[in-house]
């Protein structure tokens, strides 16, 4: 009977290093940045001054904390049910409804193919 211990130990220390070699920090910014670049052109997006964001500051800096309903009334609810280039620049296809338990209301959900 073969004994798999010895190479299952050394994929296992393989994986580990790999693992270990990872920057999530980097990956997460890296990926804000390119959300960002995508939606520059949006209403949001150029109040916001995403054309010259480079960094997760600039993006705290430049970019307020909201609740839905402040997205909804500020953005959303205007171009309802058609959420192009408000806060994301390419089609909104789905607009998947929450429950509203937070508030009690129901909510919208602009939802992209690339979310």
């Amino acid at each position: 009977m073969f004994n798999a211990t010895f190479p299952l130990r050394l994929y296992a220390k393989y994986r580990y290093a790999k693992i270990q070699a990872l920057d999530p920090v980097a990956a997460q910014e890296e990926q804000l940045l390119r959300l960002v670049s995508q939606a520059q052109d949006t209403a949001f997006g150029r109040l916001h001054k995403f054309s010259s964001i480079t960094s997760v500051g600039d993006y705290q800096k430049f970019v307020p904390l909201r609740t839905y309903e402040q997205f909804w009334s500020e953005y959303w609810q205007k171009t309802f049910p058609v959420f192009q280039g408000t806060t994301w620049a390419s089609h909104v296809p789905f607009i998947p409804v929450s429950s509203g338990t937070s508030s009690g209301t129901t909510k919208w959900i602009p939802c992209t193919l690339e979310m």
